[in-house]
């Protein structure tokens, strides 16, 4: 009896554990991540564009399929934590996805450009002006003027003079009331960049339309010759009272100190010229501003048979004591001969740095209403010297320059004693000044 409860017990005992063994519900399987990609391959962006990457986890029932991204260059491109790349600035980033279960890692290479179009790299470069004009440069006072502009990269855009802040494209109507300039400046976080507009206002404007019979006559305006010739228009002529002055060989002289210039208008002359062939012109006469010191004759550079040129020398000295040049050291290479004194002047006043002397004091004199005027070369103030008498004012004692230079340190002067005698003196030395001109 007893047996037979033992092996009940133990009957009992494993049903129980069969029971709580076999039939209990499995344990679910984890499933772990194998890898991650993105999709995307090495991509090529502008600077401020953006690109969306996407990641592809396997196996793609993986239980946690989350992930992070990372940019190892956050200067050049950054990325957000759903894969969105912002392109900042030139240059390469790695943009890296990370699996969160067991850190799989794939990276794509980002390379960032500046955009193709050539415009301006946002956060890089200053803005451009583009342009910024008048539509007027020159105008009489009353009268407006219309600026215009266009500008790029800028974040504020200013003009000076009252206009204060515009727009980066447009226009503006002004009427200054004297000459004045505006000046526009650009700024953005990398800098300011200007640009500037001037307008003159002047005095009203008018024109003289100057015709002669015969043509060909040299005209004057206000005792300035004005470097042409007959027929004409002087245009841009201060409104008021002028003097005209008309020059024509074997011809007289004809001139009124009272013509008329109205703003806007335009003043007509036409002159008929009074013939006059039989002019005797002879050394020591007042002609042209001077006096007569020499008279070309066949052979010399200008004479023309059956006309009259020659030299004109100023009434008197310009200077008592003066340097050839300020600059004495150099070679200027100018010639001697009859002809050539205003061609060595002209020569001798366009060195560099040449701001005075004998050669640039005639080369700027205005005398007797002629402003061609220049130092003699070497043969011509000879010439001087032979009709000393008959010229006038000349100091006997002492000696003059001539534009003709000996070496790069002298120049030839001539003596007004001892019989006119050359002499080659450094530059630097004082002389007296006789300037000519030639008619």
């Amino acid at each position: 009896m007893k047996a037979n409860k033992i092996v009940f017990t133990i009957i009992i005992l494993l049903l129980i554990d069969f029971i709580l063994t076999g039939c209990a519900p499995p344990v679910p399987e984890v499933i772990e991540v194998t890898g991650v990609s993105i999709i995307e391959d090495d991509q090529s962006i502008n600077i401020g564009d953006t690109l969306q990457l996407t990641a592809v986890v396997t196996p793609e029932d993986a239980d946690n399929k989350a992930v992070t991204w990372e940019s190892d260059n956050t200067d050049v491109a950054a990325v957000d934590e759903n894969g969105l790349v912002t392109a900042l600035k030139k240059g390469i980033a790695n943009i890296t996805v990370i699996t969160e279960d067991s850190a799989f890692t794939d990276t794509i290479k980002i390379t960032v450009t500046e955009p193709a179009c050539g415009g301006v790299t946002p956060g890089t470069d200053p803005p451009t002006i583009n342009s910024f004009t008048a539509d007027s440069y020159h105008i009489i006072s009353g009268e407006s003027v219309t600026l215009s502009w266009n500008v790029t990269g800028a974040d504020s855009v200013t003009i000076n003079q009252g206009i204060g802040t515009v727009d980066s494209t447009g226009t503006k109507v002004v009427n200054p009331t004297a000459t004045i300039t505006y000046t526009l400046t650009a700024s953005n976080t990398n800098g300011s960049v200007t640009n500037t507009v001037t307008v003159n206002v002047g005095s009203a404007l008018g024109s003289i339309d100057i015709n002669s019979n015969p043509a060909g006559a040299k005209v004057y305006l206000d005792g300035v010759d004005t470097g042409h010739i007959t027929p004409i228009v002087l245009t841009n002529i201060a409104a008021g009272s002028h003097t005209v002055k008309l020059e024509l060989f074997h011809y007289q002289n004809r001139e009124d100190t009272n013509v008329t210039v109205t703003a806007g208008e335009t003043t007509y002359i036409n002159w008929a010229l009074t013939y006059a062939p039989i002019i005797v012109l002879a050394i020591g006469d007042d002609y042209q501003g001077g006096k007569i010191a020499y008279i070309f004759v066949e052979g010399d550079p200008g004479y023309v048979p059956g006309e009259t040129h020659g030299l004109i020398a100023a009434s008197a000295d310009q200077s008592t004591g003066i340097a050839w040049s300020n600059i004495t050291d150099t070679l200027v290479g100018t010639a001697t001969a009859i002809g050539t004194g205003k061609t060595n002047t002209a020569a001798i006043v366009a060195q560099a740095g040449c701001t005075g002397g004998a050669a640039y004091l005639c080369y700027h004199l205005t005398e007797g209403g002629y402003s061609d005027w220049f130092l003699p070369s070497k043969d011509e103030l000879d010439k001087l010297w032979e009709n000393r008498t008959e010229i006038g004012g000349f100091d006997d004692s002492d000696g003059y320059w001539s534009s003709s230079d000996a070496s790069a340190n002298y120049a030839w002067l001539e003596y007004f004693f001892s019989g006119g005698y050359h002499y080659s003196s450094n530059k630097f030395n004082s002389y007296r000044v006789r300037a000519v001109r030639y008619f």
